[in-house]
């Protein structure tokens, strides 16, 4: 994937149409005159932090932005001269600073933890059978965009702990043993519970029904689980 393209090749990568391309323009996408070379990276970062494109989109630009970065960084390496270090028995290591890569791939994972949580919200919103005009988006294509964006969280996610792992800077495996344990322990009981708790507002009710309560009532669990995540400090 080259930095410096055409019209078609950034259309390709971002997989989109032409028209598209021009709509962002008059969103505000800065582009050179006709003729000229684009600038893949410059636009992807641009997509990523429109917030009125899909989340979906926003993902793909993003992990197009990761790419350029890490090979950046690996030119940058490459181009550095290793000085020979003799090692004395007093010398301390000392703290190595975060490098561009390691910035990029940190802010990364935010991002992606924002958009995977919007995008849950957004399905969440999909299946719930409210009347809403301005919501258009179909339950399953909400939920192939959730899909979509927690594996790239889940692969950048792995990213990042390779990075702890090589930093040794690890989360203690006893703090997230006894998270799990206490969260999904409670989860399990939660769901385990909905039939006996809705029993009484469905006996002889229809079936369609029936699983209309179901849902509500496991979005419901779902929800405060994820709430329980999301405020949940590891020691």
């Amino acid at each position: 994937m080259e930095r410096f393209c055409t019209n078609q090749e950034v259309c390709n990568a971002l997989e989109i149409n032409p028209n598209t391309l021009q709509n962002w323009k008059k969103k505000g996408l800065v582009l050179p005159p006709a003729g000229t070379k684009r600038d893949l990276l410059e636009i992807a970062r641009w997509v990523a932090n429109k917030q009125s494109i899909k989340p979906a989109k926003r993902d793909q630009a993003q992990l197009i932005v990761n790419k350029f970065t890490r090979k950046m960084e690996e030119n940058k390496e490459e181009k550095k001269p290793v000085p020979e270090i003799k090692p004395t028995k007093k010398q301390k290591e000392k703290p190595k600073e975060a490098s561009a890569f390691d910035t990029a791939l940190e802010e990364n994972l935010e991002n992606l933890s924002i958009a995977t949580k919007q995008a849950f919200e957004q399905y969440s919103r999909a299946i719930k059978p409210v009347d809403d005009s301005d919501f258009e988006i179909s339950p399953a294509v909400a939920l192939k965009q959730w899909s979509d964006v927690s594996e790239l969280l889940r692969k950048t996610e792995m990213d990042c702990f390779k990075m702890l792992e090589k930093k040794k800077q690890l989360v203690r495996l006893d703090s997230v043993r006894q998270m799990t344990s206490a969260i999904f322990s409670g989860l399990a009981k939660a769901i385990l519970i909905v039939p006996q708790k809705v029993s009484p507002d469905v006996d002889g009710a229809e079936w369609h029904v029936i699983q209309d309560v179901f849902r509500k009532e496991l979005i419901n669990v779902i929800e405060q689980f994820r709430q329980e995540l999301t405020d949940y400090q590891l020691d």
